[in-house]
């Protein structure tokens, strides 16, 4: 069987250990990345031959099967809970950091472009379960969804619901904030299936992305 590991590295990248049936197109259909971004982050020379007992180092954007399960079980409670198959956008604008960059408090999410005063959405209905300040992500509304889902939204300027507040999918819940560091205003969204962070470009509506 194939080993699967976090790297123990400030990254946390995913190291997969060569077995003997591993082949190098193999290993990236399991973790979702193409065979020459792995090539390249392990500086592999063509025709790309691994050795079993090798530690490949996986690209950043590299989902490990346990967590595609977990993407696909959230995918599954949004069908069991909604009539949607899939989360609608926070907010209509480009993505600026993916999941797995970033720092500690943002690894979990991802990042949209924004500017100061724009409209923040709930991705689901559900009941809000939080607002108020977070180190390292500012203010926050956290939105408790069914089948133990939750989306968190960062870096607001001001919230306009409040805790316990049942919201509607694409409902306004805030407007979004200057990171007070002369950076660009950008909006953090995290989703959590089950306590899990899950990638949300996977669960987002596609059509609009």
């Amino acid at each position: 069987m194939s080993k699967y590991s976090s790297s123990t590295s400030a990254a946390k990248r995913l190291i997969h250990v060569v077995t003997k049936d591993d082949t190098l197109s193999g290993i990236s259909q399991r973790y979702g990345v193409s065979v020459q971004e792995i090539a390249e982050e392990n500086r592999l020379d063509d025709p790309f031959i691994i050795k079993e007992g090798s530690r490949l180092v996986l690209p950043v954007q590299a989902v490990s099967p346990a967590a595609q399960k977990t993407e696909a079980t959230a995918k599954r409670d949004i069908v069991q809970g909604t009539s949607e198959s899939v989360l609608s956008l926070p907010i209509s604008t480009k993505i600026a950091q993916k999941f797995g960059e970033g720092d500690e408090a943002h690894r979990n999410g991802i990042s949209f472009e924004g500017y100061e005063g724009a409209e923040v959405r709930a991705a689901e209905s559900g009941i809000v379960g939080h607002v108020g300040e977070i180190p390292g992500l500012g203010k926050v509304v956290l939105v408790e969804h069914k089948n133990h889902l939750v989306s968190v939204y960062a870096h607001l300027n001001d919230a306009t619901v409040s805790s316990g507040e049942k919201v509607d999918r694409s409902q306004v819940i805030g407007t979004l904030g200057a990171l007070g560091n002369g950076a660009k205003p950008t909006l953090y969204f995290e989703v959590r299936s089950r306590a899990k962070a899950v990638n949300p470009l996977r669960l987002l509506n596609k059509k609009n992305q």
